[in-house]
Order: structure tokens, then C-alpha cells, then sequence
């Protein structure tokens, strides 16, 4: 895999949950988070190239939401070092201005 990460990855400090919105369940939990995408620790794999429209729950209110939804792009996934487990790379699609500025809010929280 090559690296073409622009910013520094940080691991959250809240128990952040994400859902996809189509199947109406839960797809794991972020485990890194940067403004321009995230990795996912999740129970199933996720395929390569698929558009996703999450909801994460957010862990206090942040501009006046306790949730937000997003369009995210899987561009890998590999097994993870507990079976059964899986880590899912994902690149944001289609930010809202507000979205990103939550999430440039997660990412402060995190490195204080």
C-alpha cells in the first residue's frame, strides 16, 4: 500500500461509532481520524472502491449536532491482528464545510 497521507493521524480519545446509513447497521469504530479520511475497526471486511454514507455519533455536541453524516470511500482493508477483525481505510467524499470543521474539531480534542 502506498502512503499518500497528507496529515497526521490521530487516534481518538472518544469511543467514536459509525454507521452505514444503507444497510442500517453498525460498521465499527474509528480508530484514526485526519480531516481527510479515517480507519474503521470493523467485525466484517469492506470492500475495495465502495461509496458509503455513514452516521457517526459524536461524543459531546459539537456544533449544535450529536451526529453527523458523511460520504466515505473504502480504499483498503486487511485483516487485522484479531481474528475475525478487520481495519478499513476510508477517504472523506464530498465534505460540508461543517463536517470537516467537526471533524478538525475531533482531531484537536485528540491531540491536547
Amino acid at each position: 500500500m502506498d502512503e499518500k497521507r497528507k496529515a497526521t493521524r490521530e487516534s481518538p480519545y472518544y469511543f467514536l461509532r459509525v454507521f452505514d446509513t444503507g444497510k442500517h447497521q453498525f460498521s465499527g469504530r474509528v480508530v484514526n481520524l485526519t480531516p481527510e479520511g479515517m480507519t474503521l475497526y470493523a467485525e466484517d471486511p469492506i470492500v475495495k472502491d465502495c461509496l458509503i454514507k455513514f452516521r457517526m455519533t459524536l461524543p459531546e455536541t459539537i456544533h449544535d449536532r450529536k451526529q453527523m453524516t458523511f460520504l466515505a470511500k473504502s480504499v483498503w482493508c486487511k485483516e487485522n491482528d484479531d481474528p475475525g477483525y478487520y481495519l478499513c481505510g476510508f477517504q472523506f467524499e464530498e465534505l460540508s464545510k461543517r463536517n470537516l470543521e467537526t471533524i478538525q474539531q475531533l482531531c484537536l480534542s485528540n491531540a491536547q
